[in-house]
Protein backbone atom coordinates (compact mmCIF):
# COMPACT_ATOMS: atom_id res chain seq x y z
CA UNK A 1 0.00 0.00 0.00
CA UNK A 2 1.65 3.21 -1.12
CA UNK A 3 1.07 6.55 -2.73
CA UNK A 4 1.61 6.52 -6.51
CA UNK A 5 1.77 10.29 -6.87
CA UNK A 6 4.40 11.54 -4.39
CA UNK A 7 7.82 10.55 -3.10
CA UNK A 8 6.17 8.58 -0.28
CA UNK A 9 5.81 5.75 -2.80
CA UNK A 10 9.33 4.89 -1.61
CA UNK A 11 7.48 2.89 1.05
CA UNK A 12 6.97 0.22 -1.62
CA UNK A 13 10.68 -0.60 -1.42
CA UNK A 14 10.27 -1.89 2.13
CA UNK A 15 6.81 -3.44 1.75
CA UNK A 16 7.27 -5.58 -1.35
CA UNK A 17 7.61 -9.35 -1.42
CA UNK A 18 8.13 -11.99 -4.08
CA UNK A 19 6.03 -14.98 -5.08
CA UNK A 20 7.84 -17.95 -6.59
CA UNK A 21 6.55 -21.09 -8.29
CA UNK A 22 8.00 -24.36 -6.98
CA UNK A 23 6.83 -27.79 -8.17
CA UNK A 24 3.19 -26.94 -8.73
CA UNK A 25 2.81 -24.62 -5.76
CA UNK A 26 3.53 -20.99 -4.91
CA UNK A 27 5.92 -19.89 -2.19
CA UNK A 28 6.14 -16.56 -0.37
CA UNK A 29 8.94 -15.81 2.06
CA UNK A 30 8.05 -12.50 3.75
CA UNK A 31 8.02 -12.37 6.72
CA UNK A 32 8.23 -16.19 6.89
CA UNK A 33 8.12 -18.96 4.29
CA UNK A 34 4.58 -19.98 3.34
CA UNK A 35 3.42 -22.50 0.75
CA UNK A 36 0.25 -22.15 -1.32
CA UNK A 37 -1.51 -24.98 -3.13
CA UNK A 38 -3.79 -24.50 -6.19
CA UNK A 39 -7.51 -25.04 -5.51
CA UNK A 40 -9.05 -23.37 -8.60
CA UNK A 41 -7.94 -21.23 -11.55
CA UNK A 42 -6.12 -18.17 -10.13
CA UNK A 43 -6.84 -19.34 -6.56
CA UNK A 44 -4.51 -20.87 -3.98
CA UNK A 45 -4.84 -22.00 -0.35
CA UNK A 46 -2.08 -21.98 2.20
CA UNK A 47 -0.83 -25.40 3.18
CA UNK A 48 -2.23 -26.43 6.58
CA UNK A 49 -4.59 -23.42 6.83
CA UNK A 50 -7.73 -22.02 5.23
CA UNK A 51 -6.14 -18.72 4.10
CA UNK A 52 -6.66 -18.15 0.38
CA UNK A 53 -4.62 -16.16 -2.13
CA UNK A 54 -6.47 -15.05 -5.26
CA UNK A 55 -5.13 -13.42 -8.42
CA UNK A 56 -7.06 -11.16 -10.77
CA UNK A 57 -6.15 -10.67 -14.39
CA UNK A 58 -5.15 -7.22 -15.53
CA UNK A 59 -4.78 -5.76 -19.00
CA UNK A 60 -3.55 -8.04 -21.80
CA UNK A 61 -4.20 -11.13 -19.67
CA UNK A 62 -1.49 -10.31 -17.18
CA UNK A 63 -2.01 -11.05 -13.48
CA UNK A 64 -0.78 -7.98 -11.64
CA UNK A 65 -3.30 -8.03 -8.77
CA UNK A 66 -3.37 -10.36 -5.77
CA UNK A 67 -5.59 -10.56 -2.70
CA UNK A 68 -5.30 -12.59 0.53
CA UNK A 69 -7.81 -13.54 3.19
CA UNK A 70 -5.47 -12.66 6.03
CA UNK A 71 -5.07 -9.05 4.84
CA UNK A 72 -8.55 -8.27 3.46
CA UNK A 73 -8.10 -4.49 3.48
CA UNK A 74 -5.17 -4.60 1.04
CA UNK A 75 -4.71 -5.46 -2.61
CA UNK A 76 -1.28 -6.31 -3.99
CA UNK A 77 -0.03 -5.08 -7.34
CA UNK A 78 2.77 -6.55 -9.42
CA UNK A 79 5.48 -3.97 -9.94
CA UNK A 80 7.73 -3.64 -13.00
CA UNK A 81 11.36 -4.73 -12.83
CA UNK A 82 12.68 -1.20 -12.33
CA UNK A 83 10.63 -0.84 -9.13
CA UNK A 84 11.66 -4.14 -7.56
CA UNK A 85 13.76 -3.62 -4.42
CA UNK A 86 16.61 -5.89 -5.58
CA UNK A 87 16.94 -4.07 -8.91
CA UNK A 88 16.75 -0.63 -7.29
CA UNK A 89 19.39 -1.53 -4.68
CA UNK A 90 21.74 -2.84 -7.36
CA UNK A 91 21.31 0.08 -9.77
CA UNK A 92 21.39 2.83 -7.17
CA UNK A 93 24.26 1.20 -5.28
CA UNK A 94 26.46 0.88 -8.36
CA UNK A 95 25.57 4.36 -9.62
CA UNK A 96 26.32 6.01 -6.28
CA UNK A 97 29.61 4.09 -6.01
CA UNK A 98 30.63 5.51 -9.39
CA UNK A 99 29.56 9.04 -8.46
CA UNK A 100 31.37 8.95 -5.12
CA UNK A 101 34.52 7.53 -6.72
CA UNK A 102 34.43 10.29 -9.32
CA UNK A 103 34.20 12.97 -6.61
CA UNK A 104 37.13 11.49 -4.71
CA UNK A 105 39.28 11.17 -7.86
CA UNK A 106 38.40 14.73 -8.90
CA UNK A 107 39.40 16.09 -5.48
CA UNK A 108 42.67 14.11 -5.37
CA UNK A 109 43.56 15.13 -8.94
CA UNK A 110 42.91 18.78 -8.08
CA UNK A 111 45.29 18.55 -5.09
CA UNK A 112 47.99 16.79 -7.13
CA UNK A 113 47.83 19.39 -9.87
CA UNK A 114 48.17 22.18 -7.32
CA UNK A 115 51.12 20.55 -5.57
CA UNK A 116 53.07 19.67 -8.72
CA UNK A 117 51.88 22.65 -10.76
CA UNK A 118 50.62 20.39 -13.55
CA UNK A 119 49.07 22.26 -16.44
CA UNK A 120 47.41 20.56 -19.38
CA UNK A 121 46.65 22.03 -22.75
CA UNK A 122 42.92 22.49 -23.53
CA UNK A 123 42.94 19.61 -26.03
CA UNK A 124 44.37 17.34 -23.31
CA UNK A 125 41.48 18.01 -20.96
CA UNK A 126 37.77 17.39 -20.96
CA UNK A 127 35.64 20.48 -21.62
CA UNK A 128 35.77 22.55 -18.45
CA UNK A 129 32.03 23.25 -18.38
CA UNK A 130 31.35 19.50 -18.57
CA UNK A 131 33.76 18.70 -15.75
CA UNK A 132 32.40 21.38 -13.44
CA UNK A 133 28.79 20.43 -14.23
CA UNK A 134 29.46 16.74 -13.57
CA UNK A 135 31.18 17.51 -10.27
CA UNK A 136 28.37 19.81 -9.13
CA UNK A 137 25.71 17.27 -10.15
CA UNK A 138 27.49 14.46 -8.30
CA UNK A 139 27.76 16.63 -5.18
CA UNK A 140 24.04 17.43 -5.28
CA UNK A 141 23.04 13.80 -5.80
CA UNK A 142 25.16 12.66 -2.87
CA UNK A 143 23.74 15.43 -0.70
CA UNK A 144 20.17 14.46 -1.57
CA UNK A 145 20.91 10.84 -0.66
CA UNK A 146 22.28 11.85 2.74
CA UNK A 147 19.27 14.06 3.55
CA UNK A 148 16.78 11.43 2.34
CA UNK A 149 18.45 8.68 4.35
CA UNK A 150 18.30 10.83 7.48
CA UNK A 151 14.67 11.86 6.91
CA UNK A 152 13.32 8.43 5.96
CA UNK A 153 15.02 6.70 8.88
CA UNK A 154 11.97 7.90 10.79
CA UNK A 155 8.90 7.50 8.52
CA UNK A 156 6.73 9.52 10.90
CA UNK A 157 8.92 12.57 10.24
CA UNK A 158 7.40 12.84 6.75
CA UNK A 159 3.95 11.44 7.47
CA UNK A 160 2.43 14.87 8.15
CA UNK A 161 4.48 17.08 5.85
CA UNK A 162 8.01 17.86 4.76
CA UNK A 163 10.66 19.48 6.90
CA UNK A 164 12.44 22.52 5.49
CA UNK A 165 15.63 20.49 4.94
CA UNK A 166 13.82 17.72 3.08
CA UNK A 167 11.78 20.17 1.03
CA UNK A 168 14.97 21.90 -0.07
CA UNK A 169 16.67 18.57 -0.79
CA UNK A 170 13.81 17.48 -3.05
CA UNK A 171 14.45 20.53 -5.26
CA UNK A 172 18.11 19.64 -5.74
CA UNK A 173 17.53 16.78 -8.25
CA UNK A 174 16.03 19.29 -10.71
CA UNK A 175 19.24 21.33 -10.62
CA UNK A 176 21.23 18.09 -10.88
CA UNK A 177 19.20 17.23 -13.98
CA UNK A 178 20.23 20.49 -15.67
CA UNK A 179 23.86 20.05 -14.64
CA UNK A 180 23.92 16.46 -15.89
CA UNK A 181 22.56 17.62 -19.23
CA UNK A 182 25.46 20.08 -19.46
CA UNK A 183 27.89 17.30 -18.52
CA UNK A 184 26.39 15.09 -21.21
CA UNK A 185 27.02 17.80 -23.79
CA UNK A 186 30.60 17.97 -22.55
CA UNK A 187 30.99 14.21 -23.00
CA UNK A 188 29.63 14.37 -26.54
CA UNK A 189 31.99 17.22 -27.42
CA UNK A 190 34.94 15.34 -25.90
CA UNK A 191 34.25 12.30 -28.08
CA UNK A 192 33.53 14.34 -31.19
CA UNK A 193 36.74 16.39 -30.92
CA UNK A 194 38.99 13.78 -29.36
CA UNK A 195 39.55 15.80 -26.20
CA UNK A 196 41.58 14.22 -23.34
CA UNK A 197 42.72 10.59 -23.34
CA UNK A 198 40.55 7.65 -24.29
CA UNK A 199 40.48 6.48 -20.67
CA UNK A 200 39.41 9.91 -19.44
CA UNK A 201 36.59 10.07 -21.99
CA UNK A 202 35.35 6.60 -21.04
CA UNK A 203 35.51 7.37 -17.31
CA UNK A 204 33.72 10.68 -17.74
CA UNK A 205 30.99 9.06 -19.85
CA UNK A 206 30.48 6.34 -17.22
CA UNK A 207 30.03 9.01 -14.54
CA UNK A 208 27.46 10.87 -16.65
CA UNK A 209 25.57 7.62 -17.30
CA UNK A 210 25.57 6.88 -13.55
CA UNK A 211 24.11 10.33 -12.89
CA UNK A 212 21.43 9.74 -15.52
CA UNK A 213 20.59 6.38 -13.93
CA UNK A 214 20.16 8.03 -10.53
CA UNK A 215 18.01 10.82 -11.97
CA UNK A 216 15.86 8.21 -13.72
CA UNK A 217 15.29 6.48 -10.39
CA UNK A 218 14.51 9.85 -8.79
CA UNK A 219 11.87 10.29 -11.50
CA UNK A 220 10.47 6.78 -10.96
CA UNK A 221 10.03 7.42 -7.24
CA UNK A 222 8.63 10.95 -7.70
CA UNK A 223 11.68 12.69 -6.30
CA UNK A 224 11.79 15.08 -9.25
CA UNK A 225 9.32 17.98 -9.11
CA UNK A 226 8.54 17.36 -12.80
CA UNK A 227 7.56 13.72 -12.20
CA UNK A 228 4.02 12.95 -13.39
CA UNK A 229 1.42 12.08 -10.78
Amino acid sequence: RYDHATFTRLAALVSSFEIEAEEGRLVTSVPERREWLPIAPMQFRERDSSVRMVFREGNRRKTPFMFRDDVPVLGFERVPTWERPAFVRMLVGVAYAIVLAALIVTFVAWIVRRIYLVRLEPEQRLPIYGRWAATASSTLLVGVAVVLAAALSDPMSVAYGLSDALGTALRAPLLALVLTAVALVGAIVAWARGRATLGARIAFTVVVLAQLALLWQFWVWRLLALSPA
